[in-house]
């Protein structure tokens, strides 16, 4: 099982739920998921996502997630 931590910001949390949202996730997968992966599983527009972060490295879409990862997900307009 591959163990990773994901945290979206800002808006992006409305569409997580209530026990979900502005928390760092640890989710499981059986084996190394792609980012794209990743937002498909937790069911976030891919439009909404415009910076993704792994350990504060910039990736892409198709970079793989690994054990004890931090994933953050960037939405396209930010405020605050």
């Amino acid at each position: 099982m591959v163990v990773i931590r994901v945290k979206p910001h800002s808006y992006l949390n409305v569409y997580l739920s209530g026990e979900q949202a502005h928390r760092i996730l640890e989710l499981g997968f059986p084996e190394p998921p792609t980012v794209a992966r990743v937002v498909e599983y937790l069911k976030l527009p891919r439009e909404e996502v415009l910076l993704i972060t792994i350990n504060k490295r910039k990736v892409s879409w198709e970079t793989r997630v690994h054990p004890g990862d931090l994933v953050e997900l960037y939405p396209t307009i930010g405020g605050g």
